[in-house]
């Protein structure tokens, strides 16, 4: 069930991502000198994505450390 619940709230800033990346929502964030980016799905899940002439690339989603790609 929770699985679902995070599914959910990632649709939801999916939509706010698709506006505007810069979303207050979202707390996008630079990683470093790299063109990736994290942003929030909630207090506890985050994503990393990079955005390149097709679109968007998301390369990791899940709890804060893993959606980093720190684990």
């Amino acid at each position: 069930m929770a699985q679902l619940n995070i599914q959910n709230k990632f649709t939801k800033q999916l939509k706010l991502l698709e506006e505007n990346y810069r979303h207050p929502s979202l707390q996008t964030k630079k990683m470093g000198s790299a063109d990736y980016f994290e942003a929030r799905i909630d207090l506890h899940y985050r994503f990393r994505f990079e955005i390149t002439e097709d679109g968007l690339n998301f390369m990791t989603i899940g709890p804060h450390d893993v959606g980093l790609g720190k684990k």
